[in-house]
């Protein structure tokens, strides 16, 4: 039940205020009042277990395959205890850039071209 109230706030984007009112409604109708300690104490484990649990972003200039998606992870040993979110960013134009645990690897052909700018402008001076 913890599980289920806390992914109602993180899945479904329901404030956590009204998920709190809702849970205290489903409790009074189905009179688990006694249960209360135990649900919450629960929820308390689960809300710090998602917590702990880490994102990493893959953006890409276009569509992935799954199986790429899981190569670009292993290739920078991104933790993948967490969520994986994948981002399509025509602008990169392609490549791609991971952020994980604060890093940022960026992979991406608009770096590259935007580095050989700074290096041609460098030289040229």
């Amino acid at each position: 039940m913890a599980k289920a109230l806390v992914s109602l706030v993180a899945d479904d984007g329901l404030s956590a205020r009204l998920a709190v009112d809702k849970f205290i409604d489903f409790a009074r109708k189905n009179n688990i009042h006694d249960q209360w300690r135990h649900i919450l104490g629960g929820l308390e484990e689960e809300c710090r277990a998602r917590g702990r649990r880490r994102k990493v972003v893959i953006e890409t200039a276009q569509l992935t395959s799954a199986a790429t998606t899981a190569s670009l992870l292993k290739f920078v040993a991104a933790p993948i205890d967490g969520l994986v979110e994948t981002k399509v960013n025509p602008e990169i134009i392609g490549g791609f850039r991971i952020y994980s645990q604060g890093q940022l690897f960026d992979a991406s052909f608009q770096n590259s071209l935007v580095r050989l700018k700074q290096s041609l402008a460098e030289n040229v001076q």
